[in-house]
């Protein structure tokens, strides 16, 4: 009697395993190593970028205005090597959260300013630079203010620190869930607070950053454009002006090709992610969710952030 219910205590924690084994041997080594190389990534790469804007005066200076939006998304970057990354290998491994409420809701509150920190960086960006272009294109040569940049950068991180503390603190609050590598929001069923939170997520920190950019590009296009006509038309009969229009024609592509690349990384890294939140916030039955979802598109999309 005692040996039979010894085999159905082992049987029983064997199922409990073989349940709470979500990705199994194959998929757990592949996203670890992925994380690892994140983790490498961001701290390593991150740290050199900084290190050349500090240091090496002939390359960079850490008085220009790109350079500040640059440290400051290097630090963010850092931060998520650092604070993130390495939670979401923990939890990885254990398929649980063991870290308790407090540090789930600290992995929220982290998790979030990093993200829309480094949004809201990229869309203050494309406004500098369109004011940058602007102001060269009317032969002002005086760059944007440092106070200006300031006050962006300050901006793009008071946000990413307010968007986070209201997720956390009132429209929701952090909550594990199973075949995840990290503690989201708490998504009750079209509840209005997460409602509020799903849609305000979309609008402020997807749609209302994408549209600034393309507008702000398509600006910064038509202004060079607009430049590399004049300069075709002024110098139809000046051999050496030609030739000098000719490379900056090339320069005008090489420009047009980058904002294109930033357009679309940044579609490509967030669309997919904002697919899967909406999805998840409109799913009543979670289990019916593959296991290789949320460790997939979460880690891709911080990967390709991380490039921009």
């Amino acid at each position: 009697m005692v040996e039979a219910m010894n085999a159905t205590a082992v049987l029983n924690s064997t199922n409990l395993t073989d349940i709470d084994d979500y990705y199994g041997p194959a998929l757990t080594s592949f996203f670890s190593v992925w994380l690892i190389i994140i983790l490498l990534c961001s701290i390593i790469g991150n740290i050199l970028v900084m290190s050349v804007i500090l240091f090496n005066r002939k390359i960079c200076n850490i008085h220009s205005s790109t350079n500040l939006f640059l440290f400051s998304l290097a630090i963010s970057d850092i931060m998520t090597g650092v604070f993130i990354a390495p939670v979401s290998l923990y939890t990885l491994i254990q398929e649980h959260w063991d870290l308790g409420d407090f540090l789930c809701n600290v992995n929220l509150f982290l998790n979030a300013t990093f993200l829309f920190t480094s949004v809201h960086s990229l869309m203050y960006i494309s406004i500098h630079k369109y004011l940058s272009v602007k102001r060269l294109s009317e032969c002002n040569v005086i760059p944007v203010s440092k106070s200006a940049c300031y006050t962006m950068i300050v901006a793009s991180w008071g946000w990413g620190i307010f968007f986070a503390l209201l997720t956390t603190l009132y429209l929701s609050g952090g909550e594990y869930k199973a075949k995840t590598i990290q503690c989201g929001p708490k998504y009750p069923f079209l509840n209005i607070k997460s409602v509020v939170l799903s849609s305000g997520n979309l609008m402020l920190n997807f749609m209302m950053p994408l549209i600034i950019m393309i507008i702000m590009y398509s600006r910064i296009y038509s202004i060079i454009k607009d430049d590399a006509v004049f300069r075709r038309k002024s110098s139809k009969q000046q051999k050496d002006i030609r030739s000098r229009s000719d490379r900056k024609d090339v320069n005008e592509k090489a420009v047009i090709h980058t904002l294109v690349i930033i357009l679309s990384c940044f579609i490509i890294c967030w669309l997919p992610y904002m697919i899967y939140t909406s999805f998840i916030f409109f799913t009543i039955d979670r289990k019916t969710i593959p296991a290789f979802m949320n460790p997939l598109i979460s880690r891709f999309q911080e990967r390709l952030l991380a490039n921009l």
